[in-house]
């Protein structure tokens, strides 16, 4: 979590790049370069790096394909695949509905020249003519009616299968695909469902905010794939170590938000400290050869949801309470008690 002097640094040096490879100030750009500035997105550096090194210039086209590259391109793709995938069942559906349609208005007037012809008094030998006749009209809306079912049993088979992958895609979008906790798009979703639920009904709520400790050394001394795989334990660790009902979300970067329903304070410090316990235990190393990383700790800020408090404000006071357990030397547990206790 960054301060307000390290957000301002971000921004300065955000609009230099910008003004250094002289694109245009708009959001998409700014997106690109202030995750590089902030070094948010390891392998987005390591690519525009390696553009420079290239002396590649970095135009508007690039950007925008780094764009798409880093955070929008899989879910854009899943949704506009499912768009495309839904237009092509629709127009299968008009097309086979109408040509129903036209076998459908074919059979009515086939009956009505058949009831014409019974009311001229036919012969043996013409009511035998209008018979075969009706016969083989109703054996084509027959078959027609047996190909609109099928074409439509076997679209409510496509169309099932299009629900399934919506709903997967919807799950992606708000899933961080490194750890497999919740993005930040997943965070604000359940946090504002919480808030609301704690408010409507009464209930404790409680959030912790998580920072590991010098975990920048790591990503420079090991590597980002190193980074990249300790984050996933990290995850793996809160997950095995929270309830069902409680939400794991990766904030941004090495921080993650957790999300504790029907938890007061008292209680949300004692999972924090439990969290911190068990991430402190484990001593890491390297995979390829053995290498020591050490024992990785964490710094915690542990707040509670107050009557009219809105997500913002939540995540403020965890930040803050993150910030003194920094602030006091790291691997520690703070809370409200300890920044905002009026009596400390």
């Amino acid at each position: 979590m960054y301060n307000q002097y390290q957000l301002q640094s971000f921004l300065n040096t955000t609009l230099e790049h910008l003004k250094q490879h002289e694109l245009h100030p708009i959001p998409e750009n700014y997106k690109v370069w202030y995750e590089y500035t902030s070094t948010s997105t390891p392998q987005l550096n390591d690519e525009i790096d390696a553009l420079i090194a290239q002396q590649i210039a970095i135009s508007e086209e690039i950007c925008h394909k780094l764009l798409k590259k880093y955070f929008v391109s899989d879910e854009q793709k899943d949704f506009d695949a499912a768009r495309l995938a839904f237009s092509h069942l629709l127009n299968i559906m008009i097309s086979q509905i109408a040509n129903w349609s036209d076998s459908s208005n074919d059979f009515c007037q086939a009956l009505e020249k058949c009831t014409t012809r019974l009311n001229n008094d036919p012969s043996i030998s013409e009511i035998k003519d209008i018979i075969t006749d009706l016969t083989q009209e109703t054996l084509t809306i027959s078959s027609a009616s047996n190909d609109i079912n099928s074409m439509l049993s076997s679209l409510n088979g496509e169309v099932k299968q299009l629900r399934k992958d919506l709903e997967q895609a919807g799950s992606e979008a708000i899933t961080d695909s490194l750890t497999g906790a919740a993005n930040r798009r997943g965070l604000d979703e359940r946090l504002q469902a919480a808030i609301s639920e704690a408010k409507d009904k009464h209930r404790d709520l409680s959030l912790i905010m998580v920072d590991l400790d010098h975990f920048k050394t790591i990503n420079d001394k090991f590597g980002h794939s190193t980074g990249d795989k300790v984050l996933k334990l990290v995850a793996s660790i809160m997950k095995k170590n929270l309830r069902s009902s409680d939400f794991l979300a990766r904030y941004g970067g090495e921080e993650f938000t957790i999300i504790l329903p029907n938890t007061d304070l008292e209680n949300a410090i004692k999972v924090a400290e439990h969290l911190r316990k068990a991430i402190s235990a484990k001593q890491l190393s390297t995979g390829r050869n053995g290498q020591l990383i050490g024992r990785l700790t964490m710094s915690a800020g542990v707040t509670q949801y107050r009557l009219l408090d809105n997500a913002e404000e939540l995540l403020d006071r965890g930040d803050n309470c993150m910030y003194e357990a920094k602030r006091t030397g790291r691997n520690s547990v703070k809370s409200d008690l300890d920044v905002f206790n009026p009596l400390r």
